[in-house]
C-alpha cells in the first residue's frame, strides 16, 4: 500500500528508491480491520514523504492515549498542589461524589487547547479545573502507528465532598444568617 492506497509490486519498487518513506506494517488481522484488506501474511504501508509530515488531523482513539508527565501519581500530586480542594463544596455542591470530565486535545508537541467540560460546564468547579489544566505542563503525545499525533483526551477530575463539609457549610450559613439579622455598629465585616 501507498498512503493506504493498494498499488502493485512494481510501482512500490520505484517509490522505495524515490526518497524518503516510513513504513507501517500490520498482521493479517490488522490489515484487514484497517483497510478491509485480506491477507495471509500482512501488509506494509508506505508513507510517502508528504504523509510523513505532521497534518491536522486529531485523533479520537489512538494505539498510545496521551498522558501526563510522570504518569498518574504525578497527576495526582499536581492536583493536589494546584487544585483549590474545597472550591465544589463552596460552590455549593452537596455531600457525593463529583465526576468532572474534561475534554481537550493535546498536540503533537504536548501542549494543551479546545478545553470543555462533559458535565457541569457553567460552574466555578469546572472552570477552576479548566484552568488549572491550561496553566499546566505539556503532556506526553499520542501515538498512532508509531507517530506521533495529536489527539482528544478525556481526563475526569473527581470531587468527594463528604458529610462532615455539609456540617460546616450548615454552620457558615448560620453565622452568616445570624450576622445578617443583628443590627450593625458601624462598619463590621465577617469574612470566610
Amino acid at each position: 500500500l501507498l498512503d493506504g492506497k493498494k498499488i502493485s509490486y512494481v510501482d512500490g519498487g520505484k517509490i522505495l528508491s524515490a526518497g524518503k518513506n516510513n513504513f507501517e506494517g500490520y498482521d493479517a488481522k490488522a490489515a484487514f480491520k484497517t483497510f478491509g484488506i485480506t491477507t495471509n501474511n500482512g501488509l506494509i504501508n508506505i508513507l510517502s514523504e508528504s504523509k510523513n509530515q505532521s497534518s491536522d488531523k486529531i485523533f479520537t482513539q489512538v494505539e498510545v492515549e496521551p498522558k501526563f508527565p510522570g504518569g498518574e501519581s504525578e497527576w495526582s500530586i499536581f492536583l493536589r498542589k494546584n487544585l483549590k480542594a474545597n472550591i465544589a463544596s463552596d460552590e455549593g455542591f452537596k455531600s457525593g461524589t463529583y465526576n468532572f470530565i474534561f475534554k481537550f486535545i493535546v498536540a503533537e508537541d504536548g501542549t494543551l487547547s479546545d478545553f470543555s467540560t462533559e458535565n457541569y460546564p457553567d460552574s466555578k468547579t469546572a472552570k477552576h479545573c479548566m484552568e488549572v489544566l491550561k496553566n499546566g505542563p505539556k503532556w506526553i503525545p499520542a501515538k498512532q502507528n508509531g507517530h506521533v499525533v495529536s489527539a482528544y483526551r478525556k481526563q475526569p477530575i473527581t470531587f468527594v465532598i463528604s458529610e462532615e463539609m455539609d456540617e460546616k457549610e450548615k454552620v457558615i450559613s448560620q453565622l452568616k444568617q445570624s450576622t445578617l439579622n443583628k443590627p450593625s455598629r458601624g462598619a463590621q465585616s465577617l469574612e470566610y
